[in-house]
């Protein structure tokens, strides 16, 4: 999946996964794909998370990376086919600054003006502490992997975007000076991050699966 050119790629942060979600569902039933559950810290913070369950909606996995003749890929974007052999849960946005002063008592974000902006500024390790502290409130906390990630950003799609074969400035915060597919304008390039929740949802209801900022994962 071509991810759309990140604004400030210096910047990373990260969106968070766990495998389980101890009120979601109610007792005794298995969520469906695609289910919302909430993890409220207080009336102004809280987490949304969505159920993904890969083994049921695909069972013989799908095709991650890119296809060689796909305008814009990378040369570690080699395609392959991964099954996932687990369900899991994983945050619709990457973590917000609110949601990370909150848990780590500090916020390294370099852009800090507006509400709903992403954390931004950390490490792999800091990311991994952030789990390890959210633990604790019931989760089996941790970064979801490349795979999970994409399969996630993906929602089912081939496609380069989750808006299609091209992507505007309008649907994600990126370089909207570069261009790497045909019928593809330039647009505005902000230079800096943008609230999660400015742009549409893909289809599984993650919102900056292109853009804004670079996000962890488990295994990168």
């Amino acid at each position: 999946m071509q991810d759309a050119d990140d604004p400030m790629q210096q910047l990373r942060g990260g969106r968070h996964s766990d495998e389980s979600a101890p009120s979601a569902g109610g007792a005794g039933r298995k969520p469906r794909h695609g289910e919302l559950w909430k993890l409220a810290f207080s009336e102004r913070v809280s987490m949304e998370f969505v159920f993904v369950d890969a083994p049921a909606v695909s069972p013989h996995g799908f095709l991650m990376g890119s296809p060689l003749n796909e305008p814009g890929r990378s040369s570690d974007e080699a395609q392959h086919r991964v099954i996932l052999t687990r369900p899991y849960w994983i945050q619709t946005t990457p973590v917000t600054q609110d949601q990370w002063r909150l848990l780590m008592r500090d916020n390294p974000s370099h852009f800090q003006d507006m509400d709903n902006l992403p954390v931004e500024g950390i490490n792999w390790r800091d990311t991994y502490r952030f789990c390890e502290t959210l633990s604790a409130y019931g989760l089996q906390a941790r970064l979801p992997s490349e795979a999970e990630w994409e399969f996630a950003a993906r929602a089912g799609s081939r496609a380069p975007y989750p808006t299609g074969d091209t992507i505007r400035p309008q649907d994600a915060n990126y370089n909207g000076q570069y261009i790497t597919s045909s019928g593809r304008r330039k647009g505005e390039f902000r230079m800096r991050t943008t609230p999660v929740d400015l742009f549409p949802p893909n289809r599984l209801g993650l919102r900056d699966v292109c853009g804004n900022v670079w996000e962890w994962c488990l295994d990168w």
